[in-house]
């Protein structure tokens, strides 16, 4: 970690009340920002306590809800697009359905491309819409800008493998510096 970025964080810190013994320890350790100010792991919203389907979150400017998901979307993937391929080997398509909402005050809006929303296997492995592309039916748009009020709804598609699937979960991060939230996946 640079001694920049250690300075500008720590000054951040004290700025927002948050500079601890436990920050400057962390902070002096080689530790990330970020794991310097522990959050309760079973906190609504972690990894070990997902929030459900249709739960909002809201964070910065963003509202984010996971609608729904599909665990078996292999049929409605391949019918999406005539170019979209069969799963890998071992694996199947997962559709998430999700709503992001601008709630922000910013005149020129704020983009969605920021927004993330990826698949967390049983194992702890992130599986992203890149690692295997496809087109979802019905995709979210993540290429506009939203604003105040402003909201988008549609499909994100990831192969995931097919093992344990239902312990899976889905992690969302409303924008570039949001927290992440967690979501069963039924």
């Amino acid at each position: 970690m640079s001694r920049k970025f250690l300075t500008v964080a720590m000054a951040t810190a004290l700025v927002a009340g948050s500079f601890t013994p436990a920050v400057a320890h962390a902070f002096s350790s080689g530790s990330s920002a970020s794991s310097a100010i522990m959050e309760d792991p079973n906190a609504p919203g972690t990894r070990n306590n997902p929030h459900t389907l249709g739960t909002t979150v809201r964070d910065g400017g963003w509202e984010v809800t996971i609608n729904e998901v599909d665990l078996s979307a292999d049929h409605r993937v391949l019918e999406a697009n005539m170019f979209n391929s069969p799963a890998p080997e071992g694996h199947v398509y997962v559709l998430v359905n999700a709503t992001l909402k601008y709630v922000g005050k910013s005149s020129e809006g704020d983009s969605t491309f920021w927004s993330t929303i990826n698949f967390v296997t049983h194992d702890g492995v992130t599986v992203t819409e890149s690692d295997h592309h496809a087109v979802a039916p019905d995709a979210l748009n993540s290429l506009t800008t939203l604003y105040t009020g402003g909201k988008v709804t549609g499909n994100v598609v990831f192969a995931v493998p097919k093992e344990n699937l239902t312990q899976g979960t889905i992690v969302v991060q409303p924008d570039l510096w949001s927290k992440k939230f967690f979501y069963k996946v039924s």
